[in-house]
């Protein structure tokens, strides 16, 4: 991956954080900052399917399954990526988690679930 692609990623990681965690839990962003900054682990990689193993671990700790499936349209809809090889195992589980949210607001729609009735992660 080229650092133009590991500066991509850690920015939506570094945006995500700031929209979703910062504001109601600051602690839980600054570990997310140093994970995702902390290293150059995010910026560089010679093997493909642990770089993207590493990031969907980092959503996996961090962020809600909603949460995750907005980010995860974002990035799948990033340029930087479209021609990646590397990226496609990523795509699908990113599009696996965008359905599966959808799936579960259909669900909530259909019953009538309030979204506080339910865990959100």
């Amino acid at each position: 991956m080229s650092s133009v692609r590991g500066d991509c990623v850690v920015a939506w990681l570094e945006r995500s954080g700031g929209r979703f965690l910062k504001a109601q839990q600051p602690d839980i962003y600054d570990m997310l900052m140093l994970h995702v900054g902390g290293t150059d682990t995010l910026k560089t990689y010679s093997d493909p399917e642990a770089y993207w193993q590493s990031v969907q671990v980092i959503l996996d700790c961090f962020f809600s399954a909603a949460e995750r499936a907005e980010m995860c349209t974002e990035l799948i809809e990033e340029p930087a990526f479209l021609d990646d090889p590397g990226f496609l195992s990523f795509r699908h589980r990113a599009r696996a988690e965008i359905r599966c949210r959808e799936l579960i607001l259909m669900i909530e729609e259909t019953v009538g679930l309030r979204a506080f009735q339910r865990s959100v992660h």
